[in-house]
């Protein structure tokens, strides 16, 4: 196995419009095997590629390679007259006739079939030289990555092993940040209050001196003005004192720069529900459901309730698609439904209406969609969101309705691997029903319980 190293020294790259994708990155790493490029959409994973190739140039900084030889494969290709599938495969071959460069691939596994995928893995473990994977197969990367560039906010972490691994580290990087925040903020509190009680204590003490002085009895107020004298003058040399270090260690405290925190996970949020949704029944009488392309499914009948947990599984064909749609036909109460590829139109249309939306749904709306991994400009000042934040605009929609059941028609299409496991997250808490069709075996055994087969124009139902 070739090994090649790879320098970045205060590396930087902003697009024209400002958007800073890499903020002073500097770094030596070694590339052998496979290296997973992972992080949220949007965060710039095609364009790092894309500096590596030598496509773009920094802001700022240097990339240096040990090798000349690259080879790119863009996510996005001209069009054949082929299906997508087959022109992926085609693709793909082409490039791994070159064992001697460095391997760039740009969501590889788009299109492919099982054994594509198969064929795919086995070059790459075989492969003679390095290469870099941005992919949203998890289990790929699992199996494939000796280590994974996480890249997110401008920064790159490199952690040994495969996506899961770079998950747990992010996170366990998140939750020091969290406390490390907290623990900031608790000492600044704290010496804001000992300044204000020294403060009160001097106000105090002069309150008693000035008391002292308006007694009426001489001996009285000698006494007593000798004891407010002197319980003022304590003050006053324990407020001078103290009060030159309090505000310091305020100022120390405050200069410390407060990190922005992302909590994008869902555990702090709860979802619209209570039980008599789970009350809910949903059932299709014995019979076919036909698509509009004609392909007809024959079933004994559909019974769902509240606690349903089902993955439809076949191939390509089979008539997910077109079960899914006719149990949305039926346009029950409280029923949810995402298609495969809404018309764009369609997306346009929810980022109105959610424009639209009352402030408070709305704000449970956005925590949701930030906990999938969206940003809240897609809402407030994009015209046309992009494929990946419609998908979590819309499923953030779903979540936050008071709904009883979900029906998902690949609900990873456009998300990146960061998204699907915020997804997997969001699903295995969601309380209510789930009729879903998924290529990702890994949300699929975390979301649902039971499996139904479709195959040769019939719907098998079996538990797992």
């Amino acid at each position: 196995m070739r090994n090649i190293d790879c320098s970045l020294s205060h590396l930087s790259f902003s697009w024209p419009d400002g958007r800073e994708i890499l903020r002073d990155v500097s770094g030596d790493h070694r590339l052998d095997g496979v290296t997973a490029l992972c992080g949220p959409n949007g965060c710039g994973k095609s364009t790092l590629l894309a500096l590596i190739a030598g496509e773009l140039r920094p802001t700022s900084g240097k990339f240096r390679l040990s090798l000349d030889e690259v080879s790119f494969a863009h996510q996005r290709q001209q069009e054949r007259d082929m299906s997508p599938g087959l022109a992926q495969r085609e693709r793909l071959g082409e490039i791994f006739r070159d064992d001697a460069s460095l391997l760039l691939l740009d969501e590889p596994t788009n299109h492919l079939d099982d054994q594509a995928l198969s064929e795919l893995e086995r070059r790459l473990r075989h492969r003679r030289s390095p290469a870099i994977v941005v992919s949203h197969d998890r289990d790929l990367l699992d199996r494939i990555a000796a280590r994974t560039w996480w890249l997110e906010d401008g920064e790159l972490v490199a952690t040994d092993g495969g996506f899961t691994d770079a998950w747990n580290a992010r996170r366990a990087r998140l939750a020091g940040r969290i406390a490390r925040r907290e623990n900031r903020d608790a000492m600044v509190r704290e010496a804001t209050s000992r300044i204000q009680g020294a403060r009160e204590a001097a106000q105090s003490a002069h309150r008693h001196r000035t008391a002292g002085g308006r007694m009426k009895d001489a001996n009285d107020r000698d006494a007593t003005s000798m004891a407010a004298d002197f319980k003022f003058r304590r003050a006053q040399g324990s407020l001078g004192q103290n009060m030159a270090r309090l505000r310091a260690e305020l100022e120390r405290l405050e200069s410390r720069p407060a990190a922005a925190v992302k909590r994008d996970t869902l555990r702090d949020i709860e979802f619209p529900w209570d039980k008599s949704l789970a009350s809910g029944r949903l059932a299709l009488p014995a019979g076919n459901a036909t698509a509009p392309n004609g392909t007809t499914i024959s079933h004994q009948g559909l019974a769902l309730d509240g606690r349903s947990r089902v993955r439809l599984h076949g191939p390509n064909g089979s008539g997910k698609t077109t079960l899914l749609a006719a149990l949305a036909a039926l346009d029950r109460p409280g029923v949810a439904y995402l298609p495969q590829e809404p018309a764009k139109d369609a997306d346009l249309a929810l980022l109105e209406s959610l424009r639209a939306t009352p402030s408070s749904r709305l704000g449970r709306i956005l925590s949701l969609a930030a906990a999938l991994g969206a940003s809240g400009e897609a809402l407030h000042s994009t015209a046309a969101p992009s494929p990946g934040e419609a998908r979590k605009l819309r499923l953030a929609s779903m979540l936050a309705s008071p709904s009883w059941m979900l029906l998902l028609d690949e609900p990873t299409n456009h998300l990146d691997a960061a998204s699907i496991q915020r997804l997997q997250e969001a699903l295995e808490r969601w309380p209510g029903a789930i009729v879903m069709a998924t290529h990702d075996r890994r949300l699929a055994e975390a979301a649902t319980s039971i499996e139904w087969t479709l195959r040769n124009g019939r719907l098998a139902q079996d538990a797992k």
